[in-house]
């Protein structure tokens, strides 16, 4: 009887640990030549330098395009986005301005 409490047990550990991960947030992330990029916080590996932290997709397309280089000659970490970002942005009703 003691076997099979413990085996059923391992099972229901087995199940509750092969449940999907939650979504997670996404981030707003620049190379050194100041192209931003949106990655979900789950990615492996994530590239380049953080610059944001966001609950959602479209917060962190909100953020990144507060944060590019407006042409006032002020250092801004993005000076342009990566195709996929403007994409995904795009998809989220955010214009990156592409």
């Amino acid at each position: 009887m003691k076997a099979m409490v413990a085996a059923l047990a391992l099972l229901v550990l087995i199940a509750v640990d092969s449940r999907p991960a939650p979504a997670g947030d996404w981030q707003v992330r620049a190379t050194t030549r100041g192209v931003c990029s949106l990655q979900p916080s789950d990615s492996v590996p994530l590239l380049g330098k953080p610059l944001s932290r966001n609950p959602t997709k479209k917060e962190a397309c909100e953020a990144a395009r507060s944060i590019k280089a407006d042409g006032s000659g002020k250092p801004a970490p993005c000076v342009d986005y990566t195709p996929n970002t403007v994409k995904l942005c795009r998809s989220e009703g955010v214009d990156l301005g592409k």
